[in-house]
């Protein structure tokens, strides 16, 4: 939860803001009087921008023609946050988790940082390559048809302990070049860094020094402009956490809109009035916001083994996981198909769900105008000034720091 005794106000802005005031084509002068007060206000010290891991992936190109627009925003992002951001989503889920698990003393870990670690730094593990390589090896040997050449290979590339033979696989150049072009494609670094990362992990055994290179690479966000130039529609970088978290979300909220499709056209079919079904599904709605946050909790706290006790499950402990839920639940019931309330869950609620983990911890939520409406309908008990517009942004700092 926010803390505003001895430090800035925090601010986060929306994905949009930064695409538009990145912009030159379209920074109108009241945006750019708008930006200029703002600023005005960071410089003083009285708030301060953080970024997002949803910011940095939000800013990435959609297309080639988008490069340019893309090489805008992670400038923009750049420029008027330097450092801040706030822990990744999978960090804040996971320290909300252990926040409740049987043994935990509760320690809050800090959401803040301003040495740009805006990514989950667990997902930056070099050892891995290492093993995919030894998989890869290990496959290659098996394949081959005559055990002689399988004894032969096997001793040339592992040592007699079974660790891989470094100094025999430095010599394959065209496997060397291979793993090159593959940091290359996973990661921002320069040639001369992926020639320290590959002489650091085969020559030195030197583990560290190659994870010291990977997440210097991804906190120079300046850098991502450039690297999607190279080809717009790469893979992002740690992004699996992302992937697999993200995938639980996005299945609970389509799982329980359909349901709500579903027994309401039942209900059609079997000539119940619509206000009969309108019920019903306000019903399931209901139940549906008291059984997501502890199904959801749980199954998180699965996913990366930590035995929890649910009945900790509070606003102080774990807010964003009420948050998400809460507005989940609300999406969901946006969903129902009678009268104006139709409206199906889009692509985008999912990037907004993201967003939402870190509206807790921060002091102003820019958002646009159907999820500021939404939130406001979770009534989440929460100090977070929600904002629809930078022009509200700004009316709502003022009057923050008038009080």
């Amino acid at each position: 939860m926010t803390d505003t005794t001895s430090r800035p106000l925090v601010v986060y802005l929306d994905s949009s803001d930064f695409s538009i005031l990145s912009n030159p084509s379209k920074r109108t002068l009241e945006l750019v009087n708008i930006e200029k007060e703002l600023l005005s206000l960071q410089d003083k010290g009285l708030i301060e921008f953080r970024f997002s891991f949803a910011h940095i992936l939000e800013s990435a190109p959609i297309s080639k023609e988008s490069i340019q627009y893309s090489k805008q925003r992670f400038a923009y992002i750049q420029s008027i946050c330097e450092n801040r951001c706030v822990a990744s989503h999978i960090e804040i889920i996971e320290n909300e988790i252990n926040a409740i698990s049987i043994n935990s003393t509760h320690s809050q870990s800090t959401i803040y940082n301003d040495c740009s670690m805006w990514f989950p730094s667990s997902d930056v593990r070099p050892e891995s390559d290492l093993e995919s390589i030894i998989k890869t090896i290990k496959e290659e040997i098996s394949s081959l048809p005559d055990r002689k050449q399988r004894r032969l290979a096997t001793k040339k590339s592992f040592l007699s302990n079974g660790q891989l033979n470094k100094s025999n696989f430095l010599k394959n150049h065209q496997v060397i070049s291979s793993i090159s072009l593959d940091i290359e494609e996973k990661f921002p670094l320069t040639r001369k860094e992926v020639e320290e990362y590959v002489n650091s992990m085969f020559s030195k055994n030197d583990i560290e020094s190659c994870r010291s290179l990977l997440i210097n690479s991804l906190k120079d966000i300046g850098r991502f402009g450039n690297w999607y130039e190279k080809q717009w529609d790469r893979t992002f970088p740690v992004s699996s956490h992302l992937r697999n978290i993200g995938s639980d979300l996005r299945d609970a909220l389509m799982v329980a809109s359909e349901k709500v499709r579903q027994i309401s056209s039942e209900l059609k079919e079997a000539g119940h009035h619509d206000d009969e079904v309108e019920v019903y599904s306000k019903k399931i709605i209901s139940d549906l916001s008291k059984s997501l946050p502890i199904s959801l909790v749980k199954g998180l706290a699965k996913k990366i083994e930590v035995e929890i006790d649910i009945e900790k499950m509070s606003w102080s402990l774990t807010p964003s996981l009420l948050t998400v839920c809460n507005l989940m639940t609300v999406l969901t019931a946006k969903s129902l198909v009678n009268g104006e309330r139709n409206r199906n869950p889009k692509a985008s609620d999912f990037g907004d769900v993201t967003h939402a983990y870190y509206l807790p911890y921060v002091d102003f939520f820019r958002t646009d105008k159907f999820m500021a409406a939404v939130l406001k309908e979770s009534k989440n008990p929460l100090e977070t000034v929600v904002v629809d517009s930078l022009e509200q942004l700004v009316i709502e700092i003022r009057k923050k720091l008038e009080s």
